[in-house]
Parts: C-alpha cells; sequence; structure tokens
C-alpha cells in the first residue's frame, strides 16, 4: 500500500473524534429541525394562545386562530411557566426558592417536584430570559434523549445506523413529543437509556467499577431531580428489570453474582443520595398533602378508568385516528368510559396520555426483532428484555390487573397521573427494538416466508385494531355528542394524510426488505441511511403541527387591571372569582391560578400537583356547590386546582385579600360565575377584568390586642420575600402578631432575635396561618422558612456529590500516572 494511503495517528485521532461528536451534533440539528418555529422563525416554544380564551389576556391577545383548548398543554403555560420564572428570579435575588408566597396563601415551592430547582439543566432559566430558556430547554433535552439512546444501543453492540435511528424513535416518539411543552415529562425520561446503558457498564463490563457506579449513581440522580416522579419511577422500574437481567445471566457465578448486586446497590444508593436535596422536602409534603389518602378498591377503578383504551391500539397505525389539536376538519375526540347513574358515559381522554405511535417502519424493524429474539438458535436475551418491557409496558398502561401490584403496594402511587404514562417504556422499548432489527435486516435478513407472515401479522393486527374502533363507536353513549364523536366511517374518512403514511410506510419497508433479502453487501449502507430517513420523515411529519408556539408578546401581558393591581396591592393578596374548569372547552376564568405569580401579586388560589391539605381545607369553606352538588374548592375536572369561590364567606377578612377579581361584566359568563361582593365595582378604563375593593379585608400582618377595648397597633414590613418576612410593631398591650401565611413545618419565629414558638391563630383569624405571642413594647418579629428535611436532604447531597467528586480526581490522578 503506498505510503499517502496509511492513515498517520493525527488522522486517526481526527477521525475518532469525528465519530465521537457526530451523533450529539446529528441529533443538536435534528432538534433544531423539528423545533424551526423557536429555532430560526423567533416564537416561544409555549401554548401562550391558550391564555387568549381567558379573561384577563383576551383583550391582549389578538390572533386570527388560538389553539385549541387542551387542559394538559396548559399546564405548560400556567404551572410551568409561572414556575421557572419565580425560581430564577428568586435565584437571581441571592435566595433559594424554598418558599412561594404568591398562590395558595403561601406554599412550599422546593418540594413540589416539578419545580426542579435542583436539577442541573435548570440553571439555564436563571440568566436567561425566561421564554428564551424554554425554547434551549426543549432543544437540550431533545438532543440528549436521541444521543443517550444512541450511546446505550451502542454499548449493545449496534451499527452506528442502527444505534442513530433508535435514538431518532425515542426522540420523535408519540410519547415524547405529545408531553414536549411539560418539560419534566422529557428531562426526566431522556435520562432512561444513559440509566441503562451505566447500569451494563457497571454489571457487564471490565470497566473500572468506581468509575461506573458513580456515573450511573449520577445518571439515576439527574433522572429523579428533573422534576416528574411518576416518570422517574418508570425508569426506576425500567433500570430495575435491568439490573435483575443482566444479575440473571452472572447466576452461575456466585462471586461474580454477589459483587454485581453490590455494585447495583451502590448506584441506586447514590442516586437517592444526590436527589435528596429535592426527595426528602418531597415526601414531607406529600405525606401533609392533598393527595394523602388511602388506596381505595374504588379509587383503583377510577384510575384504571382512565387507561388507554383497547381502540386507541389503532393509533399505533393510524395516529390521528382519535383526531388532533391542529387540524379543524379532525378535531379531538377520544374517550374512555365513566359511570354515572348506573350507566356508562363518554369522557374526553387527551392524545397525550395514549401517545402510541413510534412510527411504520419502526414498527415493523420492532417486529423482525421480536421475531429473531423469539428464534431458538439465535436466541438474544438483550432483545428479549425489551420484547417483554415493551408488553408490561402496554398491558399496565390498558389497565390491566399488573396496576393492581403498584397501586394498592407502593405508597402514594394511586395519586400519580394515568396508567397509560408507562407508554414512555413502550417508546423505549420499541426504539431500541427498532435498532436490533435494523442490524438483524442488514447481516441476516429474513426470508421470503418469514417476511410474509411477518407482514400478515401486522395486517392482522391492524384490521383487529380496526374492529375495535368499529365496535367502540357501534352504539352511541351518553357524552358522544359533546365530543363530538364521529361515526367509524368518518372518523376513518378524516384522515387521509394517515392512509397515505401508512400505504408508504408499508410500501417502502417491503421494497426495503425485499432489497435487504436480496442485496449484496455494497448496499447495506444505502439501506440503513433509508431507513433512518423514512423514520425521520415520518415521525416528524406527525409530530411538528402538535406543539403549538406562541409569539413573545403573548406570554403573559401586563393589561391595564393587571396594572393597577401591581401598583395598589401592596404586601396584600387578590380574590380572584372563579368557579369552573372544563376538559372540553375553554373554561370561563379570570387570572387563573398561578398567573399572579408573573406579576408577583400574592393570590389566595392556586394550582400544584402537590400542596398543603390544610390549604383545601380551609379553601372549602368558601366554595360554592359544583355541578354534582358537593361544595368543594377544586372543579371536578382538576383535583389539583384550588379557587376561592364566595367572596361573601364569613372568613373572608382572615384571606388578607384587598380586591377581588372577577370577569368583565360584558363576558356572557359574568353571572354563572361571579358571586360579586357586596361592594359595587371599582370603575376602570379598562374592560378586561372587574375589581372590587374588600374593604372587610384584614391585613395580611396584624396585630390582635389580648383588650379588645384599645385599638389595635399597625405593622410595618421590614422585609417580604420569599422565605424570610421580617415585622416591626409597637404593643400597648400582650397580644398575638399575626401573619396571614400559610403556617408549615421549617418555618421559626423570632421576637427580638430569640426563639419563639409559633401558634395558631384564633378561628376567626384564620387558623390555618402564623402567630406568635408578644409583650407589650416595641418589637421586631422575624420569620424564617428553614425546614429540616430541605437540611436533612443537602447534606445527604454534598455527601454524593463528594463522593462523585473523590471518584473523579482518583481518575483524573490515574490518567495523569499512565500519560
Amino acid at each position: 500500500m503506498p505510503h499517502a494511503a496509511v492513515p498517520s495517528r493525527q488522522g486517526v485521532a481526527r477521525l475518532n473524534k469525528f465519530s465521537i461528536w457526530f451523533p450529539p451534533v446529528f441529533y443538536l440539528l435534528l432538534a433544531a429541525v423539528f423545533l424551526y418555529r423557536t429555532t430560526f422563525v423567533g416564537d416561544v416554544f409555549l401554548p401562550a394562545g391558550l391564555l387568549g380564551y381567558i379573561a384577563p389576556y383576551q383583550t391582549a391577545i389578538h390572533a386570527h386562530s388560538l389553539p385549541p383548548w387542551n387542559p394538559l398543554r396548559w399546564d405548560g403555560i400556567a404551572q410551568f411557566y409561572p414556575w421557572r420564572l419565580f425560581a430564577a428570579r428568586t435565584v437571581r435575588s441571592g435566595l433559594l426558592p424554598l418558599w412561594n408566597p404568591y398562590q395558595f396563601c403561601g406554599a412550599p415551592f422546593v418540594a413540589n417536584s416539578q419545580s426542579a430547582v435542583f436539577y442541573p439543566p435548570n440553571l439555564l432559566f436563571d440568566p436567561l430570559p425566561t421564554t428564551i430558556a424554554f425554547n434551549l430547554n426543549a432543544l437540550l433535552h431533545l438532543t440528549l434523549c436521541g444521543w443517550f439512546t444512541y450511546l446505550f444501543l451502542k454499548q449493545l453492540r449496534c451499527s452506528t445506523l442502527s444505534s442513530l435511528l433508535g435514538g431518532c424513535v425515542y426522540a420523535y416518539s408519540a410519547w415524547q413529543v405529545q408531553w414536549l411543552q411539560l418539560p419534566t415529562f422529557l428531562a426526566t425520561s431522556c435520562w432512561f437509556p444513559l440509566v441503562l446503558r451505566q447500569l451494563y457498564r457497571l454489571l457487564r463490563t471490565h470497566s473500572a467499577p468506581g468509575t461506573s457506579l458513580t456515573s450511573a449513581g449520577a445518571s439515576i440522580g439527574l433522572m429523579l431531580l428533573a422534576g416528574h416522579l411518576q416518570i422517574a419511577f418508570y425508569g426506576l422500574l425500567a433500570a430495575s428489570l435491568w439490573s435483575l437481567a443482566l444479575l440473571i445471566r452472572t447466576a452461575n457465578e456466585r462471586k461474580a453474582l454477589g459483587r454485581s448486586i453490590a455494585l447495583s446497590a451502590g448506584a441506586f444508593l447514590l442516586g437517592g443520595l444526590l436527589c435528596a436535596v429535592q426527595l426528602l422536602p418531597t415526601l414531607e409534603l406529600s405525606r401533609l398533602s392533598h393527595r394523602a389518602t388511602q388506596a381505595t378498591t374504588a379509587g383503583y377503578q377510577e384510575y384504571v378508568g382512565y387507561a388507554l383504551q383497547p381502540y386507541e391500539l389503532t393509533t399505533l397505525f393510524l395516529p390521528n385516528l382519535t383526531g388532533n389539536d391542529y387540524d379543524p376538519q379532525n378535531h379531538y375526540w377520544g374517550f374512555y368510559l365513566q359511570s354515572a347513574a348506573n350507566a356508562l358515559v363518554a369522557v374526553r381522554h387527551n392524545a397525550a396520555e395514549t401517545a402510541l405511535y413510534v412510527g411504520i417502519l419502526p414498527l415493523l424493524l420492532a417486529a423482525l426483532a421480536v421475531y429473531r429474539a423469539l428464534q431458538r438458535q439465535s436466541l438474544n436475551y438483550r432483545a428479549l428484555f425489551f420484547v417483554l418491557l415493551a408488553v408490561l409496558a402496554l398491558l399496565m398502561a390498558l389497565g390491566t390487573p399488573l396496576d393492581a401490584l403498584f397501586y394498592f403496594g407502593i405508597p402514594g402511587f394511586g395519586a400519580s397521573g394515568s396508567p397509560a404514562r408507562i407508554l414512555v417504556l413502550w417508546a423505549l422499548a420499541i426504539a431500541c427494538l427498532a435498532a436490533f432489527g435494523l442490524d438483524y435486516l442488514l447481516e441476516s435478513p429474513p426470508n421470503k416466508r418469514a417476511l410474509l407472515a411477518l407482514f400478515a401479522v401486522l395486517l392482522a393486527g391492524f384490521g383487529l385494531c380496526l374492529f375495535l374502533v368499529s365496535q367502540a363507536l357501534s352504539v352511541p353513549l351518553p357524552g358522544f355528542d359533546l365530543l363530538h364523536v364521529p361515526t367509524f366511517s368518518q372518523a376513518l374518512s378524516r384522515i387521509p394524510y394517515d392512509w397515505v403514511r401508512l400505504g408508504a410506510g408499508f410500501i417502502l419497508a417491503a421494497v426495503l426488505f425485499w432489497q435487504a433479502h436480496r442485496r449484496s453487501k455494497s448496499v447495506s449502507f444505502t439501506l440503513a441511511v433509508s431507513c433512518l430517513a423514512i423514520t425521520i420523515a415520518d415521525l416528524f411529519w406527525t409530530g411538528i403541527p402538535i406543539n403549538p408556539v406562541a409569539r413573545p408578546a403573548w406570554v403573559y401581558p401586563r393589561t391595564p387591571g393587571i396594572r393597577y393591581l401591581q401598583a395598589h396591592l401592596g404586601h396584600e393578596r387578590i380574590f380572584p372569582i372563579n368557579r369552573f374548569w372544563s376538559l372540553d372547552h375553554p373554561p370561563p376564568a379570570v387570572l387563573p391560578p398561578n398567573g399572579a405569580m408573573v406579576y408577583q401579586l400574592r393570590d389566595v388560589q392556586g394550582y400544584d400537583s402537590l400542596f398543603p391539605g390544610q390549604l383545601k381545607a380551609y379553601a372549602d369553606q368558601f366554595a360554592r356547590p359544583n355541578r354534582f352538588g358537593v361544595s368543594d374548592a377544586s372543579p371536578p375536572e382538576v383535583g389539583n386546582m384550588v379557587f376561592f369561590q364566595n367572596p361573601n364567606a364569613p372568613l373572608l377578612p382572615t384571606t388578607s385579600a384587598r380586591y377581588a377579581v372577577a370577569l368583565p361584566t360584558d363576558n356572557p359568563a359574568f353571572a354563572n360565575v361571579t358571586l360579586p361582593p357586596s361592594t359595587p365595582p371599582l370603575s376602570l378604563s379598562s374592560n378586561d377584568l372587574t375589581l372590587y375593593l374588600l374593604s372587610s379585608a384584614l391585613p395580611r400582618a396584624r396585630f390582635l390586642s389580648d383588650n379588645p377595648k384599645l385599638l389595635n397597633p399597625p405593622v410595618t414590613y421590614l422585609q417580604d420575600l420569599p422565605t424570610r418576612v421580617v415585622l416591626r410593631v409597637t404593643a400597648l398591650t400582650s397580644g398575638l402578631l399575626i401573619l396571614a401565611d400559610e403556617n408549615y413545618p421549617g418555618w421559626e419565629a423570632t421576637v427580638d432575635k430569640q426563639p419563639v414558638p409559633i401558634l395558631t391563630p384564633p378561628a376567626s383569624q384564620g387558623s390555618l396561618f402564623r402567630a406568635v405571642r408578644l409583650a407589650p413594647g416595641n418589637h421586631i418579629v422575624a420569620f424564617q422558612f428553614q425546614p429540616s428535611s430541605f437540611n436533612i436532604g443537602l447534606y445527604l447531597s454534598l455527601t454524593g456529590l463528594l463522593i462523585l467528586c473523590w471518584e473523579s480526581s482518583k481518575n483524573l490522578f490515574r490518567s495523569r500516572k499512565t500519560m
């Protein structure tokens, strides 16, 4: 060979660097194209257009058309945007956002796991504008999702192109895309493949055990810190089953088995240490929260009722069969069945809860992997694991008795969301099987008989799914009219593009499979690239329209009414009068829960997956009967939302709400929603909302003298920060200093720098709040939030970080020593 043809050492190094950096750059470019509206056009990756349905934003958001109402996607703008903005503002001020003073009359913030304050990628939100940080957050996690899957599949000795394919399938599966605007879902699930990879390296390779253990523990810790504990639980479930499978492979070697058990336990323990700063406050709140209930048979039936419905399996082939939120000719009509008055009623489902689609070609490749994995002569234990994982995920998503093992066996599991969210493991399993299937196709393609059998089985499955749809739609049920459920023929006729996609997918797959059967080695690369390109085109065609974007000006605009409140409210609260919510259409609401956080206005209401149960009991005293005749502060559709519905309730003065906020009086829903206070509305030049001055409201900080004949002296704020409130008062007699902020474990009080106990005020003053007893004289009273759960968690997490740093320094020393 000529000398010039021999690669130099420098050239080999350059090629290796290229091969290392090509996958993340590839996935970054894919994410940029998928998010092209936010990457290149200047929109923001937030469903802010949904605010246009709600007062007071209706007067500020003008658009030709707003995105269809979606109650789950609403959380992206109504929960995650206010939370990320509040956390960033607090960190910039030099404080940790342990407490949120703006919702629920004050509530723990870090203890809400979805705040994800200590998740490292969320540091993006601290220096950057929040809207830009949301754009970058989605871009980053889509990239990581694909890249980590690629790394895992390469570790399992898949080819480069097969690994790239698997990463694309997992990152752009319907499950990931449907949940993309709720950032904790992807931020948690993107770590699954890396966790599995690091556990494999720990238990099956001969790499340094210390390094492998710390890297596995770090990936588990990051998955748990990302914020969504239900999804993280599924990640831990997959990791535990994967570890068990790897341990079984070494069961015949006692010494190796004992070592592997110790290493895997160490990795999970280290992951738990790293996330303790987040996990311990969350566990404390969950024990005291509105969800702290016992698992019951009735609760289980309600839980599995929201599962994936058998007819929805058809979306494996036709992703828009049950409609969507972007095509006006094919609105979403998916439903599940609920018992009411001894009859079944159709209730709106949500496409995100039933997201099955992984692409036509990946499904065929996964089927090929299943076929090969079950052959005795070529039994592949890794493929078999993912076959079983996919089956487990699908069975649990369908609400089979398997769910009962978790619902009744794991404390708190019953308070999680839909059982169909385990479809995240379905997406991961199919992504891995598709990669295995592509390698099988290129290395030893099936014969004609196997190919025909494979396609016949899939077509038979598709026919069965269509039969299930026809049965589900054959008899109209109560609720069909409200949801505009089509007939079977109408449902099939509304999705012409899905039929084109399905037909093209099967035809292209048949051509590629046949070419692989007849191929020479020279066309293997072309076949693999073709499979990758077809998969990307299919998933992008399906996924890009799903998530609406918005103009930056639509993100919580400041209306005249908002400006008035900001100028006049001071340290007190607002009392928005809301009563109804809806899963089917935009609800009649004004300044809905969490929106006040954006404007730094203190609010009585709130919306969170975890909040103290005592707040719910307090808010129920302001409730009006709902459509079922039950007085409940939470609307029937959303148990995590708390409204204060009656501004004339006896306890109104205790809320310290200076203004009631209502719908504009010309809104058709005003009379049905708003129970006006006894005072007349303020005359404002704006028509975005209606304001009432609540003259009976007590000050948020007030002194209650033991001598009722004396006037209570005013209380002065020296500091009013999220985790620290300092007050000055001159008391002529002894009495109680009351701060109408929710009391919660971790709040401590000092009077003139001396610790004092926090007392419960009389019921007439709001027993939910904090009080300290004062003697006559001048006093400075400080309330400081220092929860022991956070402090203990911080020490544990620092211990985990020290272990990581120690192991990293050892590795650095070893590498320098060998140079």
